[in-house]
């Protein structure tokens, strides 16, 4: 059975109107900052003054409606109006706002309306801010087996699939700033070990610019299998009941195979109003631009 949260879940607004940042709960820290003092007086004060009091108001003007539409989405999603809850969420994307959770509540909705092609899109959009969330792991193999293509992707080494998996469970952020510390340290112990005396310790030393070499090395190759996978060709997913897969972009082609809503694919190629598409068992073929919407 698909899990959904007691209610749906919202970030807090601050006085930035967009929260790209992954997050679990809706709880939101502000961002800290440190500001110097400022070495020029006079006219300067004033007018920063009155940036940010313009920024303070306009951040109250704005955050009205979008309270508003959070709380009109959550209302309708609690008394089972799930097009109403889907109508205030997608205000709040196409105003601009964003969020794994307003993304997750969102695949909820679509999933209640019986909309499984808008649910699984939502669905792994908010995987890209969520990565680690349970509830919308589960939810989305749930959704998966409730599609009709039945698809098994090409069996690979378990090492490849043991990589993908921790590729995945850890922030880019995290893993730069680990590989730009491991190969700091190692540089700091392998000239500190060519400097020092004594023997015992300048062994120490090597054998800790060895392991931080070693650890620069692990998370620099993951690194770059993250970005690979980021830059690599983007995911779509069909959103109409069926879609015939031909050999070629022309509608007098020979037919393939059909796909139906909710299934996911790989874009190759994007010519005219057709794509060419991959799917995770190797299947191939072309298929009209406007029975897929972009992850």
């Amino acid at each position: 059975m698909m899990r959904s949260r007691s209610h749906p879940t919202f970030f807090h607004l601050g006085i930035t109107p967009v929260d790209n940042s992954p997050a679990s709960t809706p709880a939101r820290k502000a961002a800290r900052g440190r500001h110097g003092r400022r070495s020029t007086a006079g006219p300067w004060k004033p007018l920063l003054g009155g940036l940010i009091l313009l920024l303070l108001l306009a951040s109250v003007l704005i955050a009205g409606p979008v309270e508003e539409l959070s709380a009109e989405g959550d209302r309708a999603y609690r008394q089972g109006d799930y097009e109403a809850a889907i109508t205030a969420y997608e205000k709040l994307l196409a105003a601009g706002y964003t969020g794994g959770d307003l993304l997750y509540n969102l695949g909820n909705a679509c999933y209640k309306a019986g909309r499984l092609g808008k649910a699984r899109l939502y669905y792994e959009r908010a995987a890209k801010l969520l990565p680690h969330d349970r509830d919308l792991r589960f939810n989305r193999r749930f959704l998966e087996s409730r599609t009709v293509d039945r698809i098994a992707p090409v069996p690979r080494l378990p090492i490849w699939n043991a990589l993908d998996s921790l590729r995945d469970s850890l922030p880019p952020r995290l893993l730069a700033a680990v590989t730009w510390t491991a190969a700091t340290l190692a540089a700091l112990a392998l000239a500190a070990g060519l400097l020092v005396s004594t023997r015992r310790l300048r062994r120490a030393l090597r054998y800790s610019a060895l392991t931080f070499a070693v650890l620069f090395a692990l998370s620099l190759g993951l690194l770059s299998l993250r970005i690979a996978a980021d830059l690599g060709p983007p995911g779509a997913i069909i959103q109409v009941d069926k879609v015939v897969v031909r050999s070629a972009p022309d509608p007098t082609s020979q037919d393939l195979f059909h796909l139906h809503e909710g299934t996911k694919v790989t874009v190759l190629k994007e010519v005219g109003a057709w794509l060419e598409v991959r799917l995770a068992d190797g299947r191939q073929g072309w298929m009209p631009r406007k029975s897929c919407e972009y992850i």
